[in-house]
């Protein structure tokens, strides 16, 4: 299947927004100038619980479209309403709040992959792609409200590469890690969801991306201060040299140690992995990438 959407120029564009960061209803990111030219939908890259990921092609250019579930009141019950409801339900608005405003910073490509903006896709293509991709039509979590609404997506570059789970560890690549999110925390955005399966490793460069924002605190946030999300960014750090910690004790990293722990650290983290299933389910393998 092939979908239309709106102008662009012949070359792609790098998106800007002038939006207000401080305007919440703004979503910060620009849509993306497609012209007359077609999606072309390669294969099914993977999904989570925000949405599918696909790799598709605009004319001879390869990307990743992210394509979001709908917030469905039914499956999210929530007392939030309006503007404080797409702020902690809606991944489409979050994703883009958080990538907008790595673009008006110039950190666009440095710490995620290159965005190029949002998208709109036909509500019809919904059946196309369970069908050719076998992802079930309730996964969409379409509302009745929503019957013949546009799926929003959100465009990035195509990068081969492989989660964090599934290459072999080094301490390059860890402080790759360490770095990115340092800067995505410079840039007052806490990731929200990280995890082995959320960091990216390019294959022939072993260049580090952090992917999925779709969980992510951008600052200013209508519900958390800055000391709130600070807080959270530091449980984050400390959190990634938790799971550095546990990627090390699986077979293909044996004896390879890239986390930084004290020795008072290490040992409640083997108290913290006999305890604590949820902490190996977002470090050990197998994870699937979902953008």
């Amino acid at each position: 299947m092939e979908t239309d959407n709106s102008p662009c120029p012949d070359k792609d564009p790098q998106p800007q927004s002038s939006s207000n960061p401080h305007n919440f209803e703004s979503l910060l990111l620009e849509r993306f100038n497609q012209k007359d030219r077609k999606i072309r939908f390669l294969s099914y890259a993977g999904g989570g619980g925000a949405g599918h990921v696909f790799k598709v092609r605009i004319a001879d250019k390869q990307y990743v479209l992210k394509i979001f579930k709908f917030d469905h009141p039914e499956l999210n019950v929530s007392r939030l309403r309006g503007t404080n409801r797409r702020y902690l339900l809606d991944p489409f608005f979050i994703e883009c709040r958080a990538n907008g405003s790595l673009i008006q910073q110039g950190l666009n490509g440095q710490i995620t992959p290159f965005c190029y903006g949002w998208v709109k896709i036909p509500a019809r293509a919904e059946i196309y792609l369970s069908r050719k991709f076998e992802i079930h039509p309730l996964t969409w979590n379409r509302p009745p409200s929503a019957a013949d609404q546009d799926m929003p997506g959100i465009l990035f570059e195509w990068i081969d590469g492989h989660p964090l789970w599934r290459v072999r560890l080094s301490r390059d690549i860890a402080d790759q890690i360490r770095a990115k999110l340092k800067a995505l925390h410079s840039a007052r955005v806490a990731h929200g969801d990280l995890r082995a399966s959320n960091i990216l490793v390019q294959t022939l460069e072993s260049k580090v991306y952090l992917i999925d924002l779709s969980a992510s605190i951008t600052h200013p946030h209508i519900r958390f201060s800055l000391e709130k999300m600070q807080e959270n960014q530091r449980d984050e750090a400390q959190g990634l040299e938790t799971g550095l910690a546990l990627l090390s004790q699986i077979p293909v990293n044996k004896n390879l140690s890239v986390a930084n722990l004290s020795s008072s650290d290490e040992v409640s983290l083997e108290r913290l992995f006999a305890e604590s299933e949820y902490i190996k389910h977002l470090w050990v393998p197998p994870q699937p990438t979902c953008w």
